[in-house]
């Protein structure tokens, strides 16, 4: 989580990067690593140790070299635009919270950005992973977001997915306009459910039944 959070902003914010993280020692136990984590505390600084720090920056230069000679990764991300926008609304009398990556205008309207880090960013395996953590919903619900603070209408959802692990391969995917339709009704159901659930102070989980269970 630490090394995502620190990829993110040694990416988009790369100005706030030392201000935001310092780096200890190796090992992260006894006095030494004890002293660094008061250290970080009294100077609200995020701890890496040093084994994190390493890695943190192989990947960052990995990530750099995928993202170089005008790629459309790298124009999606380092066009004029805002970085880690945060956004908060009300909706069916609840309040939501959004923070997109990255927000530009592009020639065809609003585009939200998605830096997202996947053990395969090939088409086939990225496409996998959309669907297995319903990350569509996720866009969705940050479109929807956008258009209630800016009024104005926010279509286009783009993802920059990115490999840990050497060598470092990077690539940029638009989200299917169908799929967002689709999650975008599906997200209104939770929306409602969710308003249904809070005023009855009731909160459905799953059946605890005995059930067979069958492969899909």
């Amino acid at each position: 989580m630490t090394e995502g959070v620190a990829i993110h902003c040694a990416v988009l914010e790369p100005k706030c990067y030392k201000d935001r993280f310092a780096v200890g020692p190796d090992v992260r136990k006894g006095p030494e690593w004890h002293r660094f984590l008061a250290y970080c505390e009294e100077n609200n600084k995020t701890p890496l140790s040093g084994k994190q720090s390493k890695r943190i920056r192989e990947m960052y230069g990995g990530i750099r070299e995928a993202l170089k000679n005008g790629s459309a990764a790298a124009r999606t991300l380092y066009c004029p635009g805002e970085n880690e926008v945060s956004v908060v609304w009300e909706e069916d009398g609840l309040t939501h919270k959004g923070r997109a990556d990255r927000r530009f205008v592009g020639g065809s309207g609003p585009v939200i950005v998605d830096l997202k880090r996947t053990h395969d960013a090939s088409e086939d395996g990225f496409s996998r992973m959309v669907a297995s953590s319903r990350l569509h919903l996720q866009a969705a619900h940050y479109l929807e977001g956008f258009e209630a603070v800016t009024g104005e209408e926010h279509s286009l959802f783009i993802w920059v997915a990115w490999e840990p692990e050497p060598p470092y391969a990077a690539a940029v995917y638009m989200c299917d306009p169908d799929d967002l339709s689709r999650a975008r009704l599906e997200r209104k159901r939770l929306v409602e459910c969710l308003k249904e659930s809070t005023e009855a102070n009731e909160w459905p989980g799953i059946d605890q039944e005995l059930k067979t269970l069958s492969m899909p």
